[in-house]
């Protein structure tokens, strides 16, 4: 699940910055600063935004905690979508 928008956010140029290059073929985009500066709302905002405007065709939402958080969250949303489930999702 994506985590909801708080209320009253208010756009940024970061917005403006991360839907500009949405369109285009990126191989990451890393969002970084302290805790509490808004970088969860800032990527909870551009997916909102696609997912409403038919841009993307699947939106999978991880908690990027540790590696494995993150390798475990990918493989059981492949496992969701294909219902093949892979020995080893490394």
């Amino acid at each position: 699940m994506v985590p909801d928008l708080v209320h009253c956010r208010q756009e940024r140029p970061a917005d403006t910055e991360l839907a500009t290059t949405a369109g285009t073929v990126i191989v990451c985009q890393v969002l970084t600063g302290l805790g509490g500066v808004g970088k969860t709302q800032l990527a909870a905002h551009l997916a909102d935004q696609l997912w409403r405007d038919w841009q993307v065709d699947l939106l999978v939402w991880v908690t990027a905690t540790s590696r494995s958080n993150v390798l475990a969250s990918y493989a059981q949303a492949a496992v969701d979508v294909t219902g093949v489930e892979d020995s080893d999702p490394d």
